[in-house]
């Protein structure tokens, strides 16, 4: 193996192993969250258990247009920004759920 090619696996070693050391920094942090609800009253403000709000919050995304999706409930369709929505607001609502996997708020 050339010098060169060393070099870089070590470069990506060492980038691979901080990249994991703050995951665990973030995971660590997500989980002290999630067993205080730090936030509990913005996480209820955004219609969301805890562990997708605190344990699931980096895996979700919003997209930059509104997409049509399925009520998991009432099986009408809906529109949301957010590609993990699975409830429609009107459920949501109604039975004071996530909005993204049903589980009650409180």
């Amino acid at each position: 193996m050339n010098i060169e090619r060393a070099i870089e696996i070590q470069k990506i070693i060492k980038q691979q192993t901080e990249k994991n050391k703050k995951f665990r920094r973030d995971l660590q942090n997500n989980l002290l969250d999630f067993s205080e609800d730090a936030e509990k009253e913005q996480r209820i403000k955004e219609k969301k258990c805890k562990t997708c709000y605190y344990l699931k919050k980096n895996l979700m995304t919003t997209l930059d247009q509104q997409t049509t999706h399925i009520c998991k409930l009432c099986e009408k369709s809906f529109y949301a920004f957010d590609p993990y929505e699975r409830i429609c607001t009107n459920c949501v609502a109604e039975h004071d759920i996530c909005k993204y996997c049903g589980e009650k708020l409180n």
